[in-house]
């Protein structure tokens, strides 16, 4: 998300950031100019926003080890719904953040139209998420854009430690003079 709003305003683009820093660190928008608002995207008011041409919607609890099957899709479900509604509101266009998550262990290549099969709730609430974001999309209110991310890696991640992308775990281990594990026989894939 840091990525993004920084690139964004690189390019001249107005810019408000939506964080609860539950899994952001401020690190990453110290070179940020734009408007925060520190707050859970259940808790906006997003009726004061605004006018707004696009929406990037990344926030989710994305922690595939919770089990706590409400908070998964109250924050992933219902906070989505409500900037999908503000997005409505806006005439604005949504790109949003799936996940791979949807297709679970599907054999490979995993194709957009394929069989989904989510394993965990976190992976259920993209599911839903996708479900409503096509009802909307095929009423043509707006333009909704879901992109199912697989492993996402970048700058910035060094605050996730252990909840880092495999990318940067394996990064970490060749710079720290290790031989990079990989789960398993290395065979898998996504």
């Amino acid at each position: 998300g840091s990525n993004l709003a920084l690139a964004l305003e690189a390019r001249g683009a107005r810019v408000i950031v939506v964080d609860d820093f539950s899994s952001g660190n401020f690190e990453n928008l110290k070179q940020f100019k734009g408007e925060l608002i520190a707050q859970n995207v259940n808790e906006v008011i997003w009726e004061k926003l605004g006018p707004v041409d696009v929406v990037f919607h990344q926030a989710a609890l994305t922690d595939t080890t919770v089990t706590d099957q409400k908070r998964m899709m109250v924050n992933n479900v219902e906070g989505f719904r409500k900037v999908l509604q503000f997005s409505i509101q806006q005439g604005a266009k949504l790109i949003y953040a799936s996940s791979a998550g949807v297709y679970g262990n599907e054999p490979a290549p995993q194709r957009e139209n394929g069989r989904l099969n989510p394993l965990n709730i976190y992976a259920f609430s993209k599911f839903i998420g996708d479900q409503i974001a096509a009802r909307v999309a095929q009423e043509g209110k707006i333009v909704v854009v879901g992109l199912r991310y697989f492993n996402v890696y970048g700058l910035g991640e060094r605050h996730k430690g252990k909840s880092a992308s495999m990318i940067y775990q394996l990064a970490e281990q060749m710079r720290n003079g290790r031989r990079p594990r990989i789960f398993h026989d290395g065979e898998q894939t996504r």
